[in-house]
């Protein structure tokens, strides 16, 4: 056999045959006309200008095969041979029917493909490249067919036993074995078959026209198979220089002999990637050595094997060429559906979690006496149901509703503020009706804070103040609250903090959870802060009618036009918490912004609600006498449960909860209300949901019959154990 050197058409004498050993050498050709290295070596490099036009594979058209020659050849238009087995495939090549095959070699989880090797040393064929393919497999089927529509898969049985975890999700599913992955999309093509799926590569869905319905079902995301691109010898000019040479050898039978070639390989700086034994047919326990390795410019293959020659038995070399590299696939696009960022560390509402729990302990039969929510269990005046009834039977009543409000509303709320607090509003630019005064908190947010302000938040404090500054991508910094300063800001301290950042100023008085009140003197005086920091001052409040001589308003307050918002809701003052009527009062310029948040997220409210608002804004005096009557019943009855749990309430407090310390001997509020509702069945609020300053509080609403404080107590006194908590519930 001879191979041509290229254009000095010198012509150089080659053995190769692993029954002929290589004795005179190693393919010595003209250095001069060869490439000092192959990085990216392409056939149409090393096939004397021959255009590789005929590439056999096998198996049919779609397959993995098929995928590799494009992975390796990319757009060069291309005619495939299919051949039917690796041996046809060997047979089309040396026959000149191919110019050259993909020749599945081994793969990183089956191992190698030991017949391939076999046939490779029996063959005229040298290997001149390598591809590594990822292999991915997809569930086709007709296009329109569903899953639960499909009875079999059809596929290789490789290609089922690789995604095995997937069909065993779906064991209604029967397996059929096929010969070849692209051959069962074929199939179903050709018959249109909607009762069948195939399991196969993406390539085959697309050559026969069929619809993936299920990605990457199979169980290992890093399979590859390793193919060899295999040209005739006789046609193959060798670069002297080579990123990965393949070569079979056998070794004297002697101890150490592996160890020695392979130490030799090592001194001459030759990386081992793959070594395999393969039992010699006819001499038992002799063995073929089929290695890879790869060679840094220092020295050139011909060079290395010579060097190893002697220690070895016999030698063939199987290949030369550029190293392939196995592409890891990128990491598949996770589909499940992502929260914002901006709801990281934004937990789900207490309440809502803990309303869960009691409605789980009540489907099983254990009834909860719920003392912790602040929900209003009276009804509002009667004349405010029949207005919503007989509004509701409007017409037009059902149509959406101004932005702002219905002006009588403006109005009726801009009455209120004078006749209880004394403050004048204009009703068509300083005050605007909300969906409940909770969404008002987040419309103030989103409309004047962003990443990189601050907000003054209170610690204990209703937790949406925290939740809304985050979300509107805020920090939220916290002010302490201690019983010592009855509850209200230490501005001495925060005076002394950096307040560069801070834009806004949540308050809450009547404050909950504390109950604690602000005089107008101290209202005068937080004003001020704000103004010395330039600080929006926001007052929550919804409690101040509800146990509370003196109602008061900060915007009563001298010195709040512009710098103070005030939110008020009917919820508590008038029992109507689900009917989520707030308002918002403060200067034009600050409430003509708010709207411009809230007219692109909400709409005006049901007119029916509007005009029954009014009708419960008209309440007289009369209303929350008889009111606070109700709750001032059940504030005896709540401070008698406290004191029979040995908690000490805070000093004067408003509102519709009682605020009391944790005895000692309970670690803190956490461990007390867990184990009053475990063990009794009674439900109070830990004051630690409201920041740290509340861990050693408990809180109990009022919203709750006389009743129901009384079946606590009983409840409480005959379980013994939340009186101890050293004993196990």
């Amino acid at each position: 056999m001879v191979i041509h050197s290229g254009a000095s058409g010198v012509l150089f004498p080659i053995t190769t045959s692993i029954k002929a050993p290589l004795r005179r050498g190693f393919l010595f050709l003209n250095p001069a006309t060869m490439n000092d290295s192959i990085p990216s070596l392409q056939p149409r490099q090393i096939l004397n200008g021959i255009h590789p036009r005929k590439v056999a594979i096998q198996g049919y058209e779609g397959s993995f095969h098929h995928m590799a020659t494009q992975q390796y050849f990319g757009g060069d238009p291309l005619q495939l041979l299919p051949a039917d087995n690796f041996r046809q495939l060997v047979e089309l090549v040396e026959s000149g029917k191919a110019d050259c095959a993909l020749m599945a070699i081994e793969n990183s989880l089956a191992g190698s493909i030991a017949h391939n090797y076999t046939l490779l040393l029996e063959s005229e064929l040298i290997a001149t490249g390598e591809v590594y393919l990822p292999i991915h497999q997809h569930l086709m089927v007709w296009p329109g067919v569903r899953l639960e529509e499909i009875e079999e898969v059809h596929s290789h049985p490789m290609a089922l036993a690789q995604c095995g975890k997937f069909l065993r999700q779906h064991p209604h599913l029967r397996l059929v074995e096929t010969e070849d992955t692209a051959l069962s999309a074929r199939r179903i093509a050709e018959g249109k078959l909607k009762k069948v799926a195939a399991i196969g590569p993406e390539i085959a869905a697309w050559h026969y026209g069929l619809e993936i319905i299920r990605e990457h079902v199979e169980d290992n995301a890093e399979n590859f198979t390793r193919f060899l691109v295999l040209h005739r010898k006789a046609e193959v000019l060798l670069p002297e220089q080579a990123g990965k040479v393949s070569v079979c050898f056998t070794l004297p039978h002697k101890v150490g002999s592996l160890h020695k070639l392979l130490g030799e390989l090592a001194g001459l700086g030759a990386n081992l990637t793959k070594i395999q034994s393969m039992p010699i047919v006819g001499k038992p326990w002799e063995y073929f050595f089929f290695t890879d390795f790869t060679l840094g410019n220092s020295i050139g293959w011909r060079q290395c094997l010579e060097a190893v020659r002697p220690l070895t038995g016999t030698m063939e070399v199987i290949g030369v060429f550029a190293e392939g590299k196995a592409k890891t696939r990128p990491a598949p696009r996770d589909k499940t559906i992502k929260t914002a960022s901006r709801l990281d560390g934004i937990k789900e509402y207490f309440f809502a979690k803990k309303l869960r729990e009691i409605a789980e302990m009540e489907s099983r039969g254990r009834k909860v006496i719920n003392l912790g929510i602040g929900s209003p269990d009276l009804p509002p005046p009667a004349a405010v149901t029949e207005k919503l009834v007989q509004s509701s039977r409007q017409n037009h009543a059902h149509r959406y509703q101004p932005y702002r409000g219905i002006p009588g509303l403006r109005t009726a709320m801009s009455s209120w503020y004078r006749r209880h607090f004394g403050v004048e509003l204009d009703p068509a630019t300083e005050v605007l009706p909300l969906i409940g005064s909770k969404e008002g908190i987040f419309h103030i947010a989103m409309t004047f804070l962003e990443k990189g302000d601050e907000a003054l938040v209170p610690n204990p404090g209703y937790p949406s103040y925290r939740a809304a500054t985050r979300l509107a991508g805020a920090t939220a910094v916290e002010y302490l609250l201690s019983e010592e300063n009855n509850w209200l800001p230490d501005l001495e301290t925060l005076e002394k903090q950096d307040l560069s950042r801070v834009k806004l100023m949540w308050v809450n008085y009547p404050h909950m959870p504390t109950g604690a009140v602000a005089s107008p003197a101290f209202f005068e005086k937080l004003i001020a802060f704000a103004k010395r920091h330039g600080i929006l001052l926001v007052n929550d409040n919804p409690y101040a009618f509800i146990l509370n001589e003196q109602p008061c308003s900060l915007l009563s307050a001298g010195g709040s036009e512009g710098i103070c918002l005030e939110l008020n809701s009917l919820s508590k003052s008038h029992n109507m918490a689900g009917w989520r009527v707030g308002m918002l009062a403060g200067a034009p310029v600050l409430i003509d912004q708010v709207v411009r948040f809230k007219s692109n997220v909400d709409s005006g409210q049901f007119l029916a609600v509007q005009e029954a608002a009014i009708e419960a804004l008209k309440a007289g005096p009369d209303w929350y006498r008889e009111l606070n009557a109700v709750y001032s019943l059940r504030k005896t009855a709540a401070m008698a449960l406290l004191e029979q749990l040995g908690c000490r309430p805070a000093k004067q407090q408003a509102g519709m909860f009682i605020w009391a310390r944790v005895p000692n001997r309970w670690k803190d509020s956490f461990e007390m209300s867990e184990a009053l509702l475990q063990a009794a069945g009674v439900f109070l609020t830990p004051g630690g949901i409201f920041g740290s300053q509340g861990k050693d509080w408990i809180r109990i609403s009022l919203c709750s019959p006389v009743e129901d404080f009384e079946l606590a107590s009983e409840k409480i006194a005959h379980s013994q154990t939340p009186l101890n908590p050293s004993q196990p519930l």
